[in-house]
């Protein structure tokens, strides 16, 4: 027996899916099963300051490794 295992990121894909298995010769058994999703993960407000700034330019800018080192180090 060989199994195979599909991860369809489109649930309505699984009617259509069904009746093709159906009608292949030798597909004997198939199982169907649904995972949660992991749910949406919001930064704290720590986080989401760091973001904004970095997209407003902010941040530490290094020329190279040793840059950052040094910058690091100080």
């Amino acid at each position: 027996m060989t199994t195979i295992s599909l991860t369809l990121e489109n649930p309505s894909l699984v009617s259509s899916l069904k009746k093709l298995l159906t009608n292949i010769n030798g597909v004997t058994d198939f199982k169907v099963t649904h995972q949660k999703t992991a749910a949406l993960v919001i930064p704290n407000r720590t986080t989401q300051a760091a973001i904004k700034e970095i997209r407003n330019g902010g941040g530490v800018k290094c020329k190279n490794v040793e840059d950052l080192f040094e910058k690091l180090n100080a």
